[in-house]
């Protein structure tokens, strides 16, 4: 996920006190669990997903980058804001991206998070095209005749 300014150094610092990589272990009011998958490049463009800590709860993936959104990279609330900059967080970043968890897709455009269940790929259906072709009878014929209703 993309994050649009990046995050200044003290910034990355500090969510960087969410992840189980932290030095400093944060726990903040109404944070979804313990440990936060996303964490923060070492530049601050951008949220990458820790896939070991996703793979543990997959759940807490999208919980967890809104969380991060409403409270800290954008705040949502007056309360919100008021926190961000006593932690000397600037605000007003916007996360936009896609990354798949599994069989989720997990969008966000200017900091709105969707989510959405991604059917899994089928395998093609082949037909006996060539023995359809080649004139004879029987199941041959029967595919050719379902292959030109479908052309129509």
């Amino acid at each position: 996920m993309y994050l649009d300014p990046p995050l200044a150094p003290s910034e990355v610092d500090f969510l960087a006190g969410f992840t189980s990589r932290g030095d400093i272990r944060r726990v903040w009011p109404g944070q979804p669990n313990a440990y936060c998958p996303w964490r923060v490049s070492g530049d601050g463009h951008s949220l990458e997903l820790d896939l070991e800590l996703a793979g543990l709860d997959p759940a807490q993936v999208v919980p967890w980058l809104r969380f991060l959104c409403h409270e800290f990279l954008a705040p949502s609330s007056i309360e919100a804001m008021h926190t961000a900059l006593a932690h000397r967080l600037r605000g007003g970043h916007q996360v936009t991206g896609t990354v798949r968890v599994g069989a989720h897709e997990i969008s966000a455009l200017r900091n709105r998070i969707s989510e959405r269940v991604v059917e899994p790929e089928h395998q093609a259906v082949v037909l006996p095209f060539d023995a359809a072709r080649s004139g004879g009878g029987g199941s041959a014929s029967r595919v050719r005749r379902r292959a030109h209703r479908v052309e129509r």
